[in-house]
């Protein structure tokens, strides 16, 4: 029987591999607040509702917000409008794109972005099984470092902050804020900061968007993303 590890559920940073690269300051969001939730992008419910069992089309309704700005770029599956110097390599692993939004340029976990990942990381999603709702994209089998402070291994809640469906494009994601604690290693770990873990999820479309960072115009950006 392999030793238990701090991890209790599951989240975003792949293998140690991915973890070489870049490193930046992570932003930190009002406790509660969601990338692009003055926009419409997501509805909130309770942690416990139940998720919908495919990704059905949005009721668009007109919006006086203006698009983002920002040349359309292929990402993954999608066509998104992404600002200047925010740029999209291939990876960290099969069927995954990273877009970096500054701070440094790489496919590194390590590096301010997010990811938008197909069906070959859905599947290894939960520690080496297939990625589920209610538990956070965590597709390692050991504790992993935490993206801004990688002296400090991640230690996962067993409830989201809060949940619920997001717009991407024109259909219907399940959305999920997850609050990760970074705890020192050993017996007697001890919390020395937390960050936020943002997941679009359609199960149909087989599509996964991971924020690590707190990509405060993601919402916005998802909301008026095409599908390719």
């Amino acid at each position: 029987m392999r030793k238990r590890h701090v991890v209790v559920a599951a989240t975003g940073l792949v293998a140690a591999a991915a973890l070489a690269g870049c490193s930046g300051g992570a932003q930190t969001p009002q406790a509660g607040s969601t990338p692009g939730a003055n926009d419409g992008s997501v509805q909130s419910t309770k942690p416990t509702a139940k998720p919908p069992s495919g990704d059905p089309p949005v009721l668009v309704k007109p919006t006086k917000s203006k698009s983002p700005e920002g040349k359309p770029t292929h990402v993954g599956a999608l066509t998104l409008r992404l600002p200047k110097g925010w740029h999209v390599h291939a990876g960290p692993g099969k069927d995954s794109a990273y877009v970096t939004t500054g701070g440094c340029d790489s496919a590194s976990l390590r590096c301010p972005g997010f990811r938008v990942m197909g069906a070959a990381q859905i599947k290894n999603g939960h520690e080496g099984k297939p990625y589920k709702t209610g538990s956070p994209f965590y597709p390692a089998t050991d504790a992993q470092p935490c993206p801004a402070n990688p002296k400090y291994v991640q230690k996962l809640p067993g409830r989201p902050k809060s949940s619920g469906y997001g717009n991407v494009g024109d259909r219907k994601a399940v959305y999920y804020q997850w609050t990760i604690s970074c705890v020192t290693k050993g017996k007697k770990p001890k919390v020395k900061s937390i960050f936020y873990q943002w997941e679009w999820y359609l199960p149909q479309s087989k599509l996964l968007i991971v924020d690590q960072w707190s990509t405060s115009t993601l919402g916005r950006i998802l909301k008026d993303a095409k599908f390719r």
